[in-house]
């Protein structure tokens, strides 16, 4: 039998999540560095069999078919040292709001909001130093070449 002290701790968790800014509504991206690109593109492309959904010079995002994103960072840069461990992104879909709710709580901000080609991220320090990122993405559907910039 629960405790009226744990039915109102449940009760105040349940309060702050539906008043919160931050919801996660899945894990939408995962960004990796590589020194050679185009073996890594040949891995996760033709033997893991993802989609290419935007690619330039020494960068891609590719998709599974669920829709959940891999970008690969070639090359050597401040991209590819954020991303030299497996960065994971939380799609949210105001990036600003959940920007601010992460710097009212203290959390380490790296950087700002950086955006490219619709899509806007911001990476953070989580309460034991490691980096992920909130994410939001354009609002394109997956059907290979609408996506491409």
């Amino acid at each position: 039998m629960k405790s009226a002290e744990n039915v109102i701790q449940a009760s105040l968790i349940a309060r702050v999540r539906e008043e919160a800014n931050v919801k996660v509504k899945s894990f939408s991206w995962v960004g990796i560095s590589t020194e050679n690109f185009d073996r890594s593109m040949h891995f996760f492309r033709d033997l893991l069999g993802l989609d290419v959904w935007v690619e330039s010079e020494h960068q891609a995002i590719l998709k599974t078919a669920s829709g959940q994103q891999l970008e690969i960072f070639g090359g050597k840069g401040p991209k590819q040292e954020r991303a030299a461990s497996p960065v994971v992104a939380f799609e949210v879909d105001n990036i600003e709001a959940a920007r601010e709710e992460l710097r009212a709580a203290d959390i380490e901000l790296i950087g700002d909001i950086e955006r490219w080609n619709g899509f806007a991220w911001q990476y953070f320090r989580s309460p034991d130093g490691h980096v992920f990122e909130i994410k939001s993405s354009p609002a394109c559907e997956f059907d290979g070449a609408d996506c491409r910039y």
